[in-house]
């Protein structure tokens, strides 16, 4: 009996056919018994009720390898990903923003950067405040003014 169930559970189709085959040489044998067709009827019985339990076993095992499968192409296409973000950052330059600039030419070059803003408003510190948006004329350069902050400095 445990090496039908060992058989069954490997290839439970082909061993059932088997089995069959080989309870049907033993009925014709056994044709004038009844009990031995009872008996070969109740080998039947046990056969098929192991193989439907081996085929239930394979079908939950299907389905777990199934999840296992979609687990597996969730992290790997994470890791797809991942591999992409890693290399557009290796490809791509280092950026500097206009802040950190600002800060170095403050902080490690020691220049006045209070200075510099005094200087780029100037003697038109009271026109900024009340003035519209829009461009003021300098000697070779224009400040845009927006919301009564100078944005942007145009030669």
């Amino acid at each position: 009996m445990s090496n039908i169930n060992k058989n069954t559970k490997r290839k439970p189709v082909r061993v059932i056919r088997e089995q069959i085959k080989d309870l049907k040489v033993s009925v014709a044998k056994h044709a004038t018994s009844r009990e031995a067709s009872q008996l070969d009827f109740n080998s039947a019985e046990i056969i098929f009720k192991e193989a439907e339990a081996a085929l239930n076993a394979s079908k939950v095992q299907h389905n777990k390898n199934i999840q296992l499968v979609n687990q597996l192409e969730g992290k790997l296409n994470n890791l797809v990903k991942e591999e992409a973000d890693v290399t557009r950052r290796i490809n791509r330059a280092p950026a500097v923003s206009d802040h950190a600039v600002i800060r170095y030419i403050e902080r490690v070059m020691n220049f006045d950067v209070d200075q510099i803003r005094r200087e780029i408003i100037g003697k038109d510190g009271q026109n900024i405040k009340t003035m519209d948006d829009g461009p003021i004329e300098r000697d070779g350069y224009k400040l845009e003014i927006m919301n009564n902050t100078v944005v942007t400095v145009i030669i």
